[in-house]
């Protein structure tokens, strides 16, 4: 299925200004219909988005019956950056939220996190997980293990590397596969910036889009969330707005 080859490079919007709009744009593409968003947003920077709707139909309407999981990054926590108001406003729209505290979180890996998430989280046909950082990267190793098809994984500031086998182990050198991740999720979202200092860039998500699909979002707004840049980013009302 054809989608778009190049960022769509959208003006920022004012600020003060914290409307959400979603616009489609129609073209004929090698005698198929690609659709390719434009949405609207920012902190008086950038966004751009890589995507098409031929599989997705995203609607903003509050959601009934579903969870949620929302997970850190490295030596992060819960109470950190926005993950506080998304799980508020994600309850507030009927979702049930696990907002967990990740094991050994100063040298996350997936010996640690896989089996902490594997026997404690729910997954049905209605999850949601976002990640960000680390937490985004070990949201494709868990899909890799799923025999359900979750609804939506939201990468915040991911990368396209496994994170590490365990605490002793090179960081971030493992492939994904990628096969059989991609069918045991309906919607893919990549989250990343341009100016990521961590340089889980762009980039990185534009590997992750290339490889599954989705929608790619590239903002000009740091890790989006860093204790050691002194990054607090409390709020971020986007990820809630793509979450229908």
């Amino acid at each position: 299925m054809p989608r778009s080859s190049s960022p769509v490079r959208t003006p920022g919007f004012h600020p003060g200004n914290h409307g959400f709009e979603s616009h489609t744009r129609y073209k004929l593409k090698k005698s198929a219909l690609v659709a390719v968003f434009l949405i609207y947003w920012g902190k008086g920077g950038k966004m751009e988005v890589l995507g098409n709707s031929s599989h997705h139909k995203y609607n903003f309407m509050n959601a009934k019956d579903k969870n949620a999981i929302i997970l850190h990054g490295t030596a992060d926590k819960p109470t950190d950056f926005w993950f506080p108001s998304l799980k508020k406003d994600l309850e507030t729209k009927g979702y049930e939220v696990w907002l967990p505290e990740l094991p050994n979180a100063k040298f996350p890996n997936r010996k640690d996190w896989l089996p902490f998430l594997l026997e404690n989280g729910k997954f049905t046909e209605k999850t949601v997980i976002i990640g960000h950082s680390a937490g985004a990267q070990i949201i494709l190793s868990l899909l890799e293990k799923l025999e359900v098809k979750i609804k939506q994984a939201i990468m915040v500031s991911g990368y396209a590397k496994a994170l590490r086998k365990e605490e002793s182990s090179e960081k971030n050198v493992d492939e994904y596969d990628w096969e059989a991740i991609k069918p045991k999720c309906e919607k893919f979202v990549f989250i990343n910036s341009d100016n990521d200092p961590w340089t889980c860039d762009d980039t990185q998500g534009r590997i992750m889009f290339d490889k599954l699909g989705g929608m790619q979002i590239i903002l000009h707004e740091g890790h989006m969330g860093s204790n050691y840049y002194n990054q607090p980013y409390k709020e971020f009302p986007l990820i809630s707005k793509l979450i229908d």
